[in-house]
């Protein structure tokens, strides 16, 4: 019985260790759910804006490229 009962107070012992890891981990993802809801949304959406003309620049270039070809280049 002496032995069951170390053998459960182990187990509650790690259980109790994950429980309060668990609950650590619950406070960071609210505190980083609060941070990224909390963004002011004008500053959000400049940095949108530049992320957008940047996109469309890269598939301008891309487009330029698709369509070069020796002959065009030598022109």
């Amino acid at each position: 019985i002496i032995g069951i009962r170390g053998d459960l107070g182990v187990a509650e012992e790690r259980i109790e260790e994950a429980s309060v890891r668990i609950g650590a981990e619950e406070d960071l993802l609210r505190q980083a759910r609060s941070s990224i809801l909390a963004r002011d949304p004008f500053e959000a959406a400049i940095e949108l804006s530049a992320i957008e003309t940047q996109v469309q620049a890269i598939f301008s270039i891309t487009a330029r490229l698709s369509t070069l070809t020796l002959t065009n280049f030598i022109r």
